[in-house]
């Protein structure tokens, strides 16, 4: 059982430097997990991060986790089908955003790691 897909690696672009991200994907087929007679479903989202606020450096020797985040603005704008049934979000540019950052973390054994 499967909780996730892979995508093309086209679908991202990352420029932590620039503070940009996106992630889009057209028509992606949705995993059902459950055997049903649904018919198949997809989903479309384009998501994008760009607009640095602040910076935020993380280091924490006793749970072995280290980052350095830039926060930012993201968008993302969503449509999913199934049969003849389609859900449309509002547009990307009416997005609010609570909470976003992009970064990069090291864990584990990569911790000590610079």
């Amino acid at each position: 059982m499967a909780w996730t897909a892979p995508i093309s690696p086209d679908s991202v672009d990352v420029k932590l430097g620039e503070v940009t991200a996106s992630f889009r994907v057209t028509d992606f087929p949705l995993l059902d997990i459950i055997a049903s007679p649904s018919p198949p479903a997809t989903v479309s989202f384009d998501m994008e991060w760009s607009g640095k606020t602040a910076d935020v450096d993380v280091k924490d020797f006793v749970n072995g986790f280290a980052g350095e985040y830039s926060q930012c603005r993201a968008t993302i704008e969503w449509s999913a089908k199934v049969g003849s049934f389609s859900f449309v979000s509002a547009p990307a540019n009416t997005s609010l955003t609570r909470f976003a950052e992009l970064g990069r973390e090291r864990n584990g054994r990569f911790f000590n790691q610079e």
